[in-house]
């Protein structure tokens, strides 16, 4: 079902939702940093 969901959507948007996914692993590793 997530395969198919991939296939679905247009290179443009597959680059903008892997940005997205990768800016919010980002943001989640740097509020771990200034936990610690």
């Amino acid at each position: 079902m997530y395969q198919s969901f991939l296939h679905d959507k247009t290179p443009l948007n597959f680059k903008y939702y892997k940005t997205a996914y990768l800016l919010q692993n980002v943001t989640e590793l740097l509020q771990n940093v200034k936990h610690v």
